[in-house]
Order: structure tokens, then C-alpha cells, then sequence
């Protein structure tokens, strides 16, 4: 072998090494394995769990609550004491329903407040007459331009709310699904339901989409006057930066059935792209989503572990880039003996 080849060879296999190292992506893929929610469903929600938590439901009042809770042990195929149930339809009765949802309904259209689907009802209706937002604009703007501490996260969202009440008159409702996202993110603001890391962040995109200094052309003493400043305010609002939230709220309110559950599902966001996980999460489970994530927790959320599938030509490149660095290797090994016995044979 002359000497030239020889140079050329560690040459050559340190360019197979490279060619392969850079198109070895090609030829596996990283699988995201989803968390096994069901498995951890079937550990926790037993028999006795679930009929503990149907009967501390009921014993609060929370029909609603006793109701997913029995849902998901049908889901999971598992029989409930027939007494629950029992206790269930007693409370879903009309009468007790007809009492329970007028006071709840007026609670919520007056105080913007909610806790459950006859409460946020009339939250979500009182925004559409304009009332709601109209009232928050009201308390929140007053507040502001005396200079006295207010909430700068509900002002914001009712001001938006009013130019999106205008545009879904305007649009033929097509706008209604970023304006019932509009009004559960507020409900759930006021009524506690998301978490401090979830607000900070909603509420930097929130500045965004409009400079509030606009209020100052609004006369905020008057109610009459803040109703018809929503063309107004509608020139000044720029929705991208939270338009896509407004859009994952509906989807999740689509999924899981109702605009409470949506509000309550909020809760284990900590921030917009939790939102992302938590639609994918509600497509699957629907109706079952809210409880499934008060059982199981955050943890439904979380990434699971990594894996690569591997393919044939993944493991032939392998084995071709071992052998290839062997190759290069000896070579190397090979050379330097190689040249240690020429200087030698110099001397």
C-alpha cells in the first residue's frame, strides 16, 4: 500500500462517520408517549372512592359535582350503590332544580360570580345584554381613573367583551365563541379559579390587545354612555395576542360539554400553553375531562417519557458508524506505528 492511500484511507471512514452521523435523523423517530391516564384513573377512582366523593358532593349541595362523579364510575364500568343515585335524581328533581338554578342563574347574572352551569349561565348572559360588562367596566373603570386600586385583568376582559358583543351582533354571531371565551375567562377570574402564574401571564397578553387610556374618552360615571362606546372601543383592540386563548377556551367548552366545566378545567392551567394539553386531554375524555383532572391532577398534563422507535435502516446506519469509527480508528493506530518504524529505519 503506498503511502498516499494509506494517508487517504482514515480519510475516507472519517467521512462515512460524518455522512452517516448527519443523516442517522432520518431514519428514527421520537415518540412522546402519553401519561398513562387510565391505568392511574383505575389505581385511584375505586368502588369506595367514588361513592365517598358522590356522598360529600351531595352533602355540600354540589349536584353537579355527585353528577360527574357518577358518570365517570359508568365510564369506568363500575356499579355505584343504587342509594346515591337515588339521592342524585332526588336533587335533579324539578322542583329542587327549578330552585336551586333561579337563585343560582340570578347570582350569577347580578354579581358576574359563578360555581355552577346555572350560575355561569347567567354570567355568560348578562355579558351578551351587554349588563355584565357594562357593570365592570363601570367598577373597575371608576376605579381607575380616581386612582384608587383596581382590577386591571377584569377591566380589560369586560372591555373586551363589550367590542366583542358589538362585532358578534355585526358578524351574525360569528364572533359568539371568542365572546363566551371572553366572559368564562372573567367569571373564572372573579370567582377564583385561576391560578396566580395562569393570570400573570393571560394578563400581559391582555395588555396587548388594548391601551385601557382609551377609557379616558368614555364617560365611565355614566352607564348609558359605556354601553354605546363599544364601536368605539372596537377601533382600538387588537385581537391576536389572545385570540387563540379565547379559541382553546371554546374548544374546551365544546369537549367537555359545558362552559363550567371549561371554567373549572382553568383552574390546572398555569399557563396559555397548558391550554394546548388540556384540549387535546378534554377531546378524548369530553364530559369526563374536569373530574378526571380533579382525580388525577396535574399529572394528566405532564409530558410522558421519550422513546425512539427504531427502524432497520437505523440500526444498519448504527452499525455501519461503529464500524466506521473502528476502521478510523485502527488506522490512526496503524499509522502512527506505521511512521514511528519509518523514523526509526531513518536513523
Amino acid at each position: 500500500m503506498t503511502k498516499a492511500k494509506f494517508l487517504l484511507l482514515p480519510i475516507l471512514f472519517l467521512g462515512i462517520m460524518i455522512y452517516l452521523s448527519l443523516n442517522i435523523y432520518n431514519t428514527y423517530q421520537v415518540v412522546q408517549l402519553e401519561p398513562d391516564i387510565a391505568q392511574e384513573l383505575k389505581t385511584i377512582a375505586t368502588p369506595n372512592y367514588l361513592e365517598i366523593h358522590i356522598a360529600e358532593s351531595l352533602k355540600n349541595e354540589d349536584v353537579e359535582d355527585a353528577q360527574r362523579y357518577y358518570k365517570l364510575a359508568q365510564y369506568l364500568h363500575i356499579n355505584i350503590d343504587k342509594s346515591l343515585k337515588d339521592k342524585i335524581d332526588e336533587q335533579n328533581s324539578f322542583f329542587s332544580k327549578s330552585i336551586r338554578n333561579s337563585k343560582q342563574f340570578a347570582n350569577g347574572f347580578i354579581t358576574g360570580k359563578a360555581d355552577s352551569t346555572a350560575g355561569l349561565s347567567g354570567s355568560v348572559l348578562s355579558d351578551f345584554t351587554l349588563v355584565g360588562d357594562v357593570r365592570d367596566v363601570y367598577d373597575e373603570g371608576t376605579k381607575m381613573v380616581s386612582h384608587e386600586k383596581y382590577d386591571k385583568f377584569i377591566l380589560i376582559t369586560a372591555t373586551l367583551g363589550l367590542a366583542l358583543t358589538a362585532t358578534t351582533y355585526l358578524s351574525a354571531g360569528t364572533e359568539a365563541p371568542l365572546r363566551v371565551g371572553a366572559s368564562v375567562i372573567k367569571v373564572a377570574k372573579k370567582t377564583g379559579a385561576l391560578s396566580k402564574k395562569f393570570i400573570k401571564i393571560v394578563s400581559s397578553k391582555l395588555s396587548k390587545t388594548i391601551d385601557i387610556k382609551i377609557l379616558k374618552k368614555v364617560n365611565l360615571h355614566s352607564l348609558s354612555d359605556i354601553r354605546k362606546s363599544s364601536g368605539l372601543i372596537l377601533k382600538h383592540i387588537n385581537f391576536t395576542s389572545i385570540k387563540k386563548l379565547f379559541t382553546n377556551i371554546n374548544k374546551i367548552t365544546k369537549n367537555s360539554g359545558s362552559e363550567i366545566d371549561a371554567m373549572k378545567i382553568m383552574k390546572y392551567a398555569n399557563k396559555p400553553k397548558d391550554l394546548n394539553k388540556i384540549v387535546k386531554l378534554s377531546k378524548k375524555f369530553k364530559t369526563n375531562t374536569l373530574i378526571i383532572l380533579k382525580i388525577v391532577g396535574k399529572s394528566a398534563l405532564k409530558s410522558g417519557k421519550i422513546a425512539i422507535k427504531y427502524t432497520s435502516l437505523l440500526i444498519a446506519k448504527l452499525i455501519a458508524l461503529t464500524a466506521s469509527f473502528f476502521a478510523f480508528l485502527g488506522l490512526l493506530i496503524m499509522k502512527y506505528f506505521f511512521y514511528k518504524k519509518l523514523q526509526q529505519v531513518a536513523h
